[in-house]
């Protein structure tokens, strides 16, 4: 009687062990965050944020694999809460929702629907890109990336969409300084305004 009570915790365990061993399908959040200096008012920098063309150059780790963004747009022509945005990449398109629009200083936005090839196991992407003046007339800029991602490995899977997202926000930001430093037309399109 008593061996058979003795059985029955290691029978449990046994069990227990092999639920653990179950492919991990769970939902995983990341947070990717870059900051940098701009050498110009936010009140200039603003329109890079939804109407800007990058450069033709590509970076060695977009060699390997990770979207090197070509341009942000607005493709109904005006911003604001509701209106539509897109990231557009070399090998796809993010379509993007404004969530928040508070001009010059803070553009907050989503993904609706993506062409690009994580679309399978990318459930969100929140955006968020924060303005901030600082002396002398230059611009602190902070974009925050929330990824959420599923499927088996999904941990695995957000370490590499993050540290690609971490060479999206340096890229970005590369062009911005450049491109704010020379004449409007060089870089950008029309001003976004919001919608009345």
């Amino acid at each position: 009687m008593t061996e058979e009570k003795a059985a029955e915790p290691r029978l449990a365990c046994y069990r227990r062990k092999r639920l653990s061993m179950k492919p991990d399908v769970r939902l995983r959040s990341m947070r990717v965050r870059t900051s940098t200096i701009i050498d110009t008012p936010p009140s200039s920098l603003w329109p890079s944020l939804c109407s800007s063309r990058m450069d033709p150059r590509i970076p060695a780790y977009f060699r390997l694999g990770i979207p090197k963004p070509v341009e942000c747009r607005l493709p109904d022509g005006h911003g604001g809460v509701g209106a539509r945005r897109q990231c557009v990449s070399n090998i796809g398109v993010i379509h993007q929702r404004i969530t928040h629009w508070q001009e010059p200083e803070i553009l907050r936005f989503q993904m609706e629907d993506t062409t690009l090839y994580f679309r399978p196991c990318v459930t969100a992407i929140a955006e968020e890109f924060l303005l901030e003046p600082v002396e002398t007339g230059q611009t602190k800029v902070t974009r925050t990336t929330d990824i959420t991602v599923t499927g088996v490995g999904s941990f695995a899977k957000a370490l590499v969409m993050c540290a690609g997202m971490k060479c999206v926000h340096r890229y970005v930001f590369k062009n911005w300084a450049r491109r704010n430093t020379e004449p409007y037309a060089g870089g950008n399109a029309a001003p976004p305004r919001a919608s009345a």
